[in-house]
Parts: structure tokens; C-alpha cells; sequence
């Protein structure tokens, strides 16, 4: 495929596509020369939206578990803060267990 229809195929500019094989690195995608023309393999295309997805998916599942332990961490607080008198020591021990990190 040549870069507009890649472009086409990946919905993203020539120019982006351009500037991410110069930067290099894992997001950048497969492209080589062919004289002058910068040009790719359909299934390597593939292989490459496909790593893309997953390494989306696996940032969105860290992104989900570390919002769920400040969510947790949060809502222990405002128990601990808000719960009747205990005695002085067992809210320290309570808050060395809970928020010490």
C-alpha cells in the first residue's frame, strides 16, 4: 500500500504517519521506503492497529484499577473521619495500616 492509502486505511494523516515512523518506537508504524514513496504491507498494518488496540486496552485497565484503590482509599478515609469517637490510639493505628504508602 502507498501512504495515502495507508493513511486512508488507518484514519490518520500522511503527515502524522510520516512524523511517527521518524520518531521510531514502539507506536511507530510499519513503514519503509520504496524509492521515494514510504509504503507498507496490509497485514503488517494489521499486526500494528492490533498492538495499538491492545496496548490501549491494557493502559485503560491500569488507569481502572488505580482509580478503584483511590476510590477505596477515599472512601475509607471518610469512614475512618467520620465514624464515632474511638479511642486517639486506634484511629493513629488505623490510619498507620491504611494510609501509610
Amino acid at each position: 500500500m502507498l501512504l495515502p492509502e495507508i493513511a486512508k486505511y488507518v484514519r490518520r494523516s500522511e503527515n502524522t504517519l510520516r512524523w511517527l515512523r521518524h520518531q521510531g518506537g514502539p507506536d511507530a508504524p510499519p513503514l519503509w521506503k520504496q524509492g521515494r514513496r514510504l509504503v507498507a504491507w496490509k497485514s503488517e498494518l494489521d499486526d500494528w492497529l492490533d498492538e495499538q488496540r491492545q496496548a490501549d486496552s491494557k493502559a485503560g485497565e491500569r488507569a481502572c484499577s488505580d482509580m478503584e484503590a483511590v476510590r477505596v482509599k477515599d472512601y475509607v478515609r471518610h469512614l475512618v473521619e467520620t465514624a464515632p469517637p474511638l479511642k486517639p490510639e486506634v484511629i493513629e493505628q488505623l490510619r498507620a495500616l491504611l494510609f501509610s504508602s
